[in-house]
C-alpha cells in the first residue's frame, strides 16, 4: 500500500519491498490488537490479520466478524468472512478464494 507522501524506488528491491510490508502489517497488527479483547490461537490471529490487512482496521472495528471473535463464538467466525467477498457490488472470484482460505486457517484453529 502506498500511502501519501510515500515513493517507491524503482526497481522495487526486494529488501525495500520487504520494509514496505513489515510496515503494512505492522497497521494491521495494531488494529487486530485494538480490536480483539478475547485471547487467539495463532491461527486465529493470522487469519484475522489477513481479513485486516486487507480491509483495513476500520472494517474489522465496525464487523460482525469481529463480534463473534469477541463473543467467543469461533463456530459461527468463520462464515462471517465469506460476507466480505464483494467489491463495486459484485462477487469477486479472488475475493472468495481470500476469504474461504482466512475461514479455513481460522477453523484450524477452533478443532
Amino acid at each position: 500500500l502506498l500511502r501519501p507522501g510515500e515513493k517507491i524506488k524503482t526497481p522495487l528491491l526486494p529488501e525495500d519491498a520487504r520494509k514496505l510490508l513489515q510496515k503494512d502489517m505492522a497497521v494491521a497488527e495494531k488494529a487486530v490488537k485494538v480490536h480483539v479483547q478475547v485471547k487467539l490461537k495463532q491461527h486465529q490471529a493470522d487469519a484475522l490479520l489477513s481479513f485486516t490487512f486487507n480491509l483495513g482496521g476500520g472494517a474489522l472495528g465496525k464487523s460482525t466478524l469481529l463480534k463473534r471473535v469477541n463473543a467467543l463464538r469461533h463456530d459461527q467466525v468463520p462464515m462471517e468472512f465469506l460476507k466480505w467477498v464483494r467489491a463495486g457490488g459484485r462477487v469477486i472470484p479472488g475475493l472468495v478464494t481470500r476469504r474461504t482460505a482466512e475461514a479455513e486457517v481460522y477453523k484450524v484453529a477452533t478443532r
